[in-house]
């Protein structure tokens, strides 16, 4: 477990929360056709078509969710990991700069934060 996870239940909380306002999913979590559509789409708009991806997907509210639902947490754990792993690089104490391009609507900055903020500045 990183300390990302231990940090996190209020976001999780929170998308799980919209999604089901949304109905989107379950209580039981299943999730639905749109949903599943919705990611699997983005999916191939990442990978294979990433030239097709446009550069204002977001402002679909499915996409949005989607983003949400199948990307967000999993690409912040994998943030918070790299973190763990310069655990014992890091200064402990004072500034630290972090630079987040092209990953997603701040995500990494977001795990960052989460990871790191026990820091004495």
């Amino acid at each position: 477990m990183t300390r990302f996870e231990t940090h996190d239940s209020g976001l999780e909380k929170a998308i799980l929360a919209r999604l089901l306002s949304k109905k989107l999913i379950t209580k039981d979590l299943v999730v639905s056709r749109a949903l599943r559509e919705a990611v699997l789409r983005l999916s191939d708009l990442f990978t294979k078509g990433r030239a097709g991806l446009p550069t204002n997907y977001f402002d679909e509210e499915i996409n949005r969710l989607a983003y949400l639902a199948g990307y967000l947490l999993n690409n912040a754990e994998k943030v918070a990991s790299c973190l763990a792993q310069l655990d014992g690089v890091l200064k402990k104490e004072g500034p630290l700069s972090i630079l987040d391009i092209g990953a997603g609507p701040g995500t990494a900055v977001f795990a960052a934060s989460s990871f790191l903020q026990d820091r004495v500045v």
